[in-house]
């Protein structure tokens, strides 16, 4: 039985210890990674505050508004000045929609106006930023979002790419190559290799077990060599040795 802990106690110590290692040095390159670069901040315009002015009397209410919609189905209604125009951001429980503040119909972002937006946003050269390409779902550089958006790659030396809500025009993440070694060795910390973000996965509980299994075995394998070495101690002693002596004295004169 003792011969089978000490097994599993090896194998499974070099396991824990591999999963440990890579804790150690995902957490090195998390501390010597920049975060402006992880986040791309450094590539961001500072936003332009827009002084226009919007008549009330030629907008659409919040009352109006919240009409054309199913009852107690609409979360928040923000009246906003984008792209040269009042618009209504309404946010419901399944979905947000950008609505013409004059006239009430839906306003949607094509390719242009969204080429538009990432130029806004992007603080490098406007020219190495390529078409827009709508996705109908995130990705898994977007996957703490949802719905459709709009994906926009700059050909510059950071590898930033610009995600752009289809909804309202948000930028929702700005992703650079420095993001992707965060985010790959990030995955590997986790131990979450499908979404990335779970910190309850099987694989981590399961190294959580595997560590408690191999702190305990280690104790009882520990006790027993313990006792072992005091056992051949105490026949070592110089009061076990002339006792011994003596024994075979007796046996050869008998």
């Amino acid at each position: 039985m003792i011969r089978i802990v000490t097994r599993i106690h090896k194998w499974l110590g070099l396991l824990v210890g591999l999963q440990l290692l890579v804790w150690l040095v995902s957490g090195l390159i998390f501390s010597l990674l920049d975060p402006a670069l992880v986040s791309g901040r450094h590539l961001v315009t500072e936003p332009q505050r827009s002084n226009s002015l919007m008549a009330p009397r030629a907008l659409l209410g919040h009352e109006a508004m919240a009409a054309r919609y199913p009852a107690d189905t609409v979360l928040n209604i923000e009246l906003t000045h984008q792209f040269g125009r009042p618009l209504y951001r309404i946010e419901t429980a399944r979905y947000t929609e950008l609505r013409d503040a004059r006239s009430g119909y839906l306003f949607e972002l094509d390719s242009e106006l969204v080429a538009h937006i990432a130029a806004s946003d992007y603080a490098g050269d406007k020219e190495l930023l390529g078409s827009p390409v709508k996705l109908d779902g995130p990705t898994l550089e977007t996957r703490k979002h949802n719905g459709a958006m709009w994906r926009v790659q700059a050909d510059d030396d950071y590898g930033t790419t610009l995600y752009i809500s289809a909804a309202d025009g948000r930028i929702l993440e700005r992703r650079t190559d420095t993001w992707r070694l965060f985010d790959f060795f990030w995955m590997l910390h986790t131990m979450d290799y499908r979404t990335r973000d779970n910190f309850n996965n099987p694989l981590i509980v399961l190294i959580g077990f595997a560590s408690l299994w191999l702190v305990i075995s280690g104790i009882v394998l520990l006790s027993r060599m313990l006792s072992r070495g005091l056992r051949r101690r105490r026949s070592a002693s110089p009061h076990g040795g002339h006792r011994t002596d003596k024994s075979r004295a007796a046996a050869q004169q008998s």
